[in-house]
């Protein structure tokens, strides 16, 4: 498997392309940043993408090559760093060491921050709706599989997005640490009832 394979397999187009400041709408959509445009028009797949407004199309390596102006290797390594793969580059055949800088580091922890408390605020939002939704009207009724849903996970939604609004430094650092996990779950539930 050569480079651009293994980093073809350990990311995909959503994650590269809100890495770098886009953000999807609802049907995987975005603005094309290869043309001018209002209205997103580029789709973006599972590990590619194509603009139904000016025909661009490729895979995550080349959205970072155009989108920098760089050739195909140095994307690579952009990639490589900015997403911390790992993978070695270079000629050396001796592993090398992971060379993560500060500045890329606080740049992946605010990219994180900022989809963890969109998914965890969006999720408390539908939460919220089949909890007032879905209120058994008496006793005597069956509760509704999402208002049972909503009772249980409503605290702990709740919680997370407070400590991301008003938790310390040090909380929001541990919250990162302990609970990443936690919110691709909670993330991969929230997409499955949007649709996205």
């Amino acid at each position: 498997m050569n480079l651009f394979e293994r980093i073809k397999e350990r990311t995909n187009m959503r994650s590269i392309a809100e890495c770098y400041g886009f953000t999807p709408d609802r049907g995987n959509y975005i603005c094309c940043p290869f043309h001018s445009e209002k209205t997103p028009s580029m789709r973006l797949y599972e590990h590619d993408y194509h603009c139904y407004g000016c025909g661009e199309h490729g895979d995550g390596i080349s959205f970072v090559m155009k989108l920098y102006n760089l050739p195909a290797k140095e994307a690579a390594q952009k990639i490589n760093a900015d997403f911390a793969l790992g993978l070695d580059i270079g000629r050396s055949r001796e592993p090398q060491k992971k060379t993560v800088t500060a500045s890329q580091l606080l740049s992946y922890y605010q990219q994180w921050e900022k989809y963890a408390f969109r998914v965890l605020n969006g999720y408390y939002k539908l939460l919220k709706l089949w909890f007032e939704e879905f209120t058994p009207k008496s006793s005597d009724d069956n509760p509704y599989p999402l208002w049972v849903r909503a009772c249980h996970e409503l605290p702990k939604v709740k919680h997370f997005t407070m400590i991301l609004i008003q938790g310390s430094d040090e909380e929001r650092r541990s919250f990162f640490i302990n609970h990443r996990e936690e919110v691709e779950e909670i993330a991969a539930e929230y997409h499955k009832y949007i649709g996205e």
